[in-house]
């Protein structure tokens, strides 16, 4: 499964990074809202882990957006 992970604090990024690898799936981590709607643009994942406290916009007004 292709996983969009949108963390901005590194550590716990590289965290859900390694545990999805573990788990067999396809992670992909950007540190921003803005920087996930570049991806999505490009890519399709299966599944997004979007942190809810970003810098910029957050991760509820990412949510808000179509």
């Amino acid at each position: 499964m292709r996983v969009l992970v949108v963390e901005d604090e590194e550590a716990v990024g590289d965290v859900f990074l390694d545990y999805l690898i573990e788990l067999g799936h396809q992670p992909v981590l950007v540190r921003s809202a803005e920087a996930a709607l570049g991806r999505l643009q490009t890519q399709r994942p299966d599944a997004v882990v979007l942190d809810v406290n970003l810098p910029g916009m957050s991760g509820l007004e990412f949510l808000q957006l179509r």
